[in-house]
């Protein structure tokens, strides 16, 4: 999985690159990025990327839900649930959200 996974970001960067040139091994200088939005897991799911070649790390310590529907409840504790953005590309980024 790992292997394929290292072969699609290779394949994805090398075939395509911003009109600016940057991509995930030439990433976006400090001066020139956006500014940040926040993604927590299951939060704030946005459609805002990450700059290219920078990373976002997002996780909640613990994250406790209740449900309750027609009578069945139904209690869910996540411990370190995380979203990590990797961004390929100014307009694309790759999610890996672990709950």
């Amino acid at each position: 999985m790992k292997k394929h996974l290292l072969s699609l970001l290779l394949t994805a960067t090398a075939f395509a690159e911003s009109s600016d040139g940057y991509h995930l091994f030439s990433p976006r200088p400090r001066a020139e990025m956006r500014d940040f939005n926040t993604d927590r897991p299951d939060q704030t799911e946005s459609p805002y990327t990450v700059d290219a070649g920078h990373f976002q790390w997002e996780m909640d310590l613990l994250n406790f839900t209740r449900d309750t529907e027609d009578g069945l409840r139904v209690d869910t504790l996540n411990v370190a649930p995380f979203n990590l953005k990797i961004g390929l590309l100014d307009n694309t980024d790759l999610h890996l959200i672990y709950e």
